[in-house]
């Protein structure tokens, strides 16, 4: 997996890390609800923002079910 070596997601590594799947990380990114970075024609997710994104629908289920 790439994130080991530079904290960087490929959508597979997403894939794996979110286990869901490559169309609903397209639908993310569409929808803005996930940043991501351009290179070239290559996407790739910072981890960090990745783990915030899911901290953030965490507190967000964990309050709305109290």
């Amino acid at each position: 997996m790439s994130r080991e070596k530079y904290g960087l997601f490929t959508k597979n590594d997403l894939k794996e890390y979110l286990n869901c799947s490559i169309g609903k990380i397209d639908l993310m990114m569409k929808e803005k609800e996930i940043e991501y970075i351009k290179i070239g024609k290559s996407v790739r997710f910072d981890k960090n923002s990745i783990d915030k994104l899911l901290k953030r629908k965490c507190i967000w289920v964990l309050n709305y079910l109290m």
